[in-house]
């Protein structure tokens, strides 16, 4: 195996970066300075390559990760430190080998005492000298005080990346698989690189599984894993298979699958990417490496030849020197390629280190800066005396401090965190101050964002709540205004249609009584909606025998079901619990759906009323052979001012019966809805739960 190092020499090509090249590069015997620097940084230090193997670990790390940083160089960054993001899309190293030029997250892990810890995790790119990203270097730090605001911008963040990783522009194929139809893995959603790597049409594929396009050789295999994946018997893990596109050729792909919800059904979203091209490259980089073999085996030969004619110890010293040298200059690259601005600064508050970054905050050239303070290099920064304080603060407790500036330009205002820590040799004597500059400009103008929004949100709420306490007064008084003029023709309507024998007198007079009567409950209704929508409606529980209550809801609808030349039933399946309700309210619902049944029903017609126990709830049911309603109007029949048409005739009323029994049917705890295909009648059920002892005013 070849052994790369950071010293510009030997680099990796671009595409063996691309393509996992197991190829490796050592942090052995770092310079002196530099090393100590790292690992007396109280921030915890890990440094791994881009097929996430451990490169270098300092003390800090050691500590938290419970192993030394011999035994961790070589294993996997997810096997030293397991946290939420591995094998993930958040993973660190993936985001910044995906373009990424920083990426900070707040992780939880088990520490070896079995305990949780959080901590900040700032990771950054590693370049070469060609630029080709050969690894992170990531930063964890303890911090268990975190505002709900930042926790909530994070998560909006990892869900606004999540969601463009999965974009088309990264190369890779979504799709979201459900089993419909008796049909296993069906196309539900398709993104339009997987049209691309098919060829199919997306109407192709909603018509066809995933299992579809798999060999059949492969098809087994693949059909037992995708009922792992529903089942969650399996991790997600990346996953290499075959397909075969519209035109029969097979086409390599790999591909990560995970459980999810869509529509609110249970299905497997996966993100699939073509990997013909990595296939060939693999196959030109295994050829490339057996030639390097051949290469590697007869430079080994000479060079033991060599090494035999010589002087064995004054090569090894030579070696050591030379691996010494490299070393150095290749932490100094790593260094040069962290985003974050380093410092060193001795006891004297002089400069005597920085990386390309830090020596591009300052503004001026390297040999210009160095062996100067803080205040001496800007002398005309309002906080550069006080940064000169901070580090002899530093130096005198040894306490880390940290601090937030900007840099004062009002049109390109930009924010920064300064972290410091002491520096101290291996005795630990402080020997000066590691500075670490982040920006930090992006958190604080989301922070601010948030803020402004919520005051508007807040503002908003006030308004809202003062406009729905005017509604409802506004309606108690038009329900008075109205109910006050209609009492004396309620009562005057009841005393001539009962006593008047003679016609057409006595229909003028039941036809006054029907019209009062019927104002009257448009009135009440009105009055219900507006008390439910401000949440004021009040249900006055009692526990009811449901059988009796039926069989007189079933006897007071008869005659009404007779008049109109209907056939009218009553079926109750099994025994009927108790249950603790309004029965008005209840009657009030299973008489807005009699009614109904009985307008949309032609003479000769039936309508059936059932009710039957079922889990903990009891289903009631009203089924008629009525006109029907289609699957549109299904869709806003429970909206408040709603009315269909029956045969061409528009109904009576406001539109507001079937809302109304929905809010009637929810303050119960219960749920309504219809089973109907237009011309074949229609089905309306409403579950109640028998053991709903919920609160009387709610």
């Amino acid at each position: 195996m070849a052994k790369t190092v950071l010293s510009g020499q030997n680099n990796l090509t671009k595409k063996q970066l691309n393509d996992n090249n197991p190829a490796e590069f050592s942090l052995d015997g770092l310079g002196l300075m530099l090393e100590n620097t790292l690992d007396n940084l109280p921030q915890s230090i890990l440094i791994i390559d881009v097929d996430h193997t451990v490169r270098y670990i300092n003390r800090e790390y050691s500590q938290i990760a419970g192993i030394s940083a011999q035994e961790a160089r070589g294993k996997k960054c997810h096997d030293l430190f397991p946290n939420q993001f591995c094998h993930t899309p958040q993973c660190q190293l993936d985001r910044i080998r995906g373009s990424e030029k920083s990426v900070h997250s707040k992780i939880t892990t088990v520490n070896p005492g079995g305990g949780r810890t959080s901590y900040f995790v700032s990771a950054f790119p590693l370049f070469d000298s060609d630029k080709n990203i050969i690894g992170i270097i990531e930063s964890f730090r303890e911090d268990n005080q975190v505002s709900d605001t930042e926790a909530r911008l994070r998560e909006t963040e990892e869900q606004c990346k999540t969601l463009i990783a999965l974009g088309d522009s990264t190369g890779e194929a979504v799709v979201i698989l459900q089993d419909l139809n008796g049909m296993k893995a069906r196309h539900v959603f398709v993104s339009s690189r997987w049209l691309e790597i098919t060829g199919y049409s997306r109407k192709d594929l909603s018509e066809m599984s995933f299992l579809d396009l798999i060999p059949d050789d492969l098809k087994p295999m693949a059909t037992e894993k995708y009922k792992n994946i529903k089942s969650k018997k399996v991790k997600p893990v990346l996953t290499e298979s075959t397909i075969m596109n519209k035109k029969g050729c097979l086409v390599p792909i790999e591909y990560t699958a995970a459980t999810t919800t869509f529509q609110g059904k249970k299905a497997v979203i996966a993100c699939i990417k073509d990997i013909s091209r990595k296939k060939q490259l693999e196959k030109e980089v295994s050829d490339h490496n057996n030639r390097l073999e051949t290469l590697v085996a007869e430079r080994t030969n000479q060079l033991q030849q060599a090494i035999n004619k010589s002087d064995i110890e004054a090569k090894k010293r030579k070696a050591a020197e030379k691996r010494a040298s490299q070393d150095k200059k290749a932490l100094q690259e790593l260094l040069d390629a962290t985003p974050a601005g380093i410092y060193l600064v001795d006891r004297q508050g002089q400069l005597v280190y920085t990386n390309k970054a830090g020596v591009k905050s300052i503004g001026k050239p390297i040999e210009e800066i160095l062996g100067k303070t803080a205040y001496e290099n800007h002398p005309e920064r309002e906080n550069a005396r006080s940064a000169t304080l901070a580090d002899f603060r530093v130096m005198k407790t040894g306490i880390p401090e940290r601090s937030i500036f900007t840099n004062y330009e009002p049109l390109h205002e930009r924010w920064f965190t300064l972290d410091r820590y002491p520096y101290r040799d291996s005795k630990g004597n402080i020997l000066g101050v590691i500075i670490v500059e982040v920006e930090i400009t992006d958190r604080i103008n989301i922070e601010n964002r948030l803020k402004k929004l919520l005051k508007q949100e807040q503002a908003l709420q006030a308004e809202l709540k003062e406009q729905s306490e005017q509604r409802i007064e506004f309606t108690r008084a038009l329900v008075h205004e109205l109910k006050t003029p209609l009492t004396p023709l309620l009562v005057s309507s009841d005393y001539l249609a009962e006593n008047l024998t003679e016609e057409p007198y006595i229909s003028f007079a039941r036809n006054i009584q029907l019209g009062a009567n019927n104002l009257s409950k448009r009135i009440s209704e009105l009055l219900d909606i507006a008390r439910g929508e401000v949440g004021i409606l009040k249900l006055e529980r009692k526990y009811l025998y449901p059988r009796a209550f039926l069989k007189k809801i079933y006897s007071f609808m008869l005659p009404e079901a007779e008049r109109n030349g209907l056939h009218f039933n009553l079926s109750i399946n099994g025994k009927l619990p108790m249950v603790f309700v309004d029965a008005g309210r209840i009657q009030q619902v299973l008489l807005n759906l009699l009614n109904n049944s009985f307008k949309f029903t032609r003479r000769n017609g039936t309508v059936n009323l059932k009710a039957e126990a079922q889990n903990s709830n009891i289903v009631f049911e009203v089924e008629d052979t009525g006109c029907g309603i289609s699957q549109e109007a299904q869709r806003t029949l429970f909206r408040p001012y709603n009315r269909q048409k029956n045969m061409g005739d528009a109904l009576g009323g406001l539109g507001l019966g079937l809302f109304l029994s929905k809010m009637l049917v929810e303050l119960h705890g219960g749920k309504i809805w219809l089973e109907s295909t237009r011309g074949k009648g229609s089905r309306f059920f409403f579950s109640i739960p028998t053991d709903n002892q919920g609160n009387d005013n709610k």
